[in-house]
């Protein structure tokens, strides 16, 4: 199962919840990029088998 995680590019952290769908944490970083007010959150995926 793959899941995603939202980066901030700047401090290289991860940044709110784990998601299951890329289309809500892709929403959630545009979310995040308007309120910054340039792109610094970007979408990785997490596969299964990274994760253990």
């Amino acid at each position: 199962m793959t899941t995603y995680v939202i980066i901030d590019i700047q401090t290289k952290t991860t940044v709110g919840k784990v998601y299951t769908e890329r289309k809500r944490a892709s929403a959630q970083a545009n979310r995040l990029d308007m309120k910054y007010g340039a792109i610094r959150y970007v979408v990785k995926s997490i596969y299964a088998d990274e994760a253990n």
